[in-house]
């Protein structure tokens, strides 16, 4: 079986094995994405490339980082250097972040199961002592990788207007109840109408860094486990 989060150290051990690609998501620093390339070259984990979830995406939708079509999420990805037979870890430079989940999500999406996320990200590499590459980043071999949409993970807003579906929202309390607002697209009202908040804070552990156990998380999530058509926004 494999899952799909992984701890620093499990994750080294895996670097030599056969098949092993690693991906940065990093996504949301100053001067994105040329500043997260730039970080890559001050330290990262040997053989990672870079994963833009904004050029990853539709460039004919007008919202941002939309689910790609499958043919052109296998090129982007074979360009690369994945092909179906690797198993794809990727983590964030900051830490635990969506766009490292997003990725995750778009790969289970396209029909790849082999893909996990790393625990932590970047700061769980440096706080376990393990090493980091460092210089230019090398051009990746490409690869052949077909895609095999799997439609019942995604949802369209028209899908989740006409209702059925549990929805959960991981957005911090505030931002879910309109008491603030950000710049990437919160409006009143700031939630789906019937839809519960989940703040991903709450599935953290006591450091902020790392998810919490499966005990905590099954205490967390229980009452919408058993749900049908769950879906996570």
């Amino acid at each position: 079986m494999f899952y799909s989060i992984i701890s620093a150290h499990d994750l080294s051990a895996q670097l030599s094995t056969k098949n092993c690609a690693v991906l940065d998501a990093t996504y949301g620093i100053p001067n994105y994405p040329e500043a997260a390339l730039t970080n890559m070259t001050n330290g990262r984990i040997a053989g990672a490339q870079f994963f833009d979830i904004d050029d990853i995406a539709d460039p004919t939708a007008p919202y941002a980082h939309t689910l790609p079509t499958p043919d052109v999420f296998a090129a982007k990805v074979g360009g690369l250097g994945i092909g179906n037979d690797d198993t794809v870890f990727i983590y964030d430079q900051n830490g635990l972040s969506f766009a490292a989940a997003r990725a995750w999500w778009m790969f289970r999406a396209m029909g790849h199961d082999k893909v996990a996320v790393l625990d932590g990200g970047l700061p769980a590499w440096r706080a376990a002592g393990l090493p980091l590459e460092t210089g230019p980043l090398q051009q990746p071999t490409a690869k052949t990788f077909i895609a095999h949409y799997r439609p019942a993970l995604y949802r369209s807003f028209e899908q989740i207007e006409d209702g059925g579906d549990t929805v959960l929202d991981a957005r911090a309390a505030p931002r879910f109840d309109a008491v603030v607002h950000t710049m990437d697209g919160d409006r009143v009202p700031a939630h789906i109408e019937g839809s519960y908040n989940t703040p991903f804070q709450n599935l953290l552990d006591a450091s902020g860094a790392m998810f919490s156990s499966k005990e905590k998380l099954r205490e967390q999530l229980g009452a919408y486990l058993d749900k049908p058509s769950l879906v996570c926004s």
